[in-house]
């Protein structure tokens, strides 16, 4: 008798369970897109990054006005200058290079 209601409960359970879920994906589908502006960078690097968000079906719109984003894309490039140190120790070790 016992396991025939332990049974019982675990179909409740998963009912339940298949139920909510069901309920849950409609709500989860109709959550609306996040809009994005992407700065524009040399090389139209932009256009490469809004094709791939559409292509894998991000939940997100790219847009072309600024004000109206909720998030922006900004690109940043940072140069290191290699110090006279470190130019000796590549040289060294791996390669050398006169610059």
């Amino acid at each position: 008798m016992s396991l025939r209601l332990n049974s019982f409960r675990l179909l409740i359970f998963l009912s339940l369970l298949m139920l909510a879920s069901a309920v849950a994906r409609p709500a989860l589908a109709a959550a609306p897109a996040v809009r994005t502006y992407i700065e524009p960078h040399e090389g139209g690097f932009e256009s490469y990054i809004a094709a791939a968000i559409v292509k894998k079906n991000v939940p997100a719109v790219v847009t072309q006005n600024r004000d109206e984003a909720d998030f922006i894309l900004t690109n940043l490039v940072i140069t290191h200058q290699e110090s006279t140190g470190s130019k000796i120790a590549r040289c060294l070790f791996v390669y050398c290079e006169m610059r």
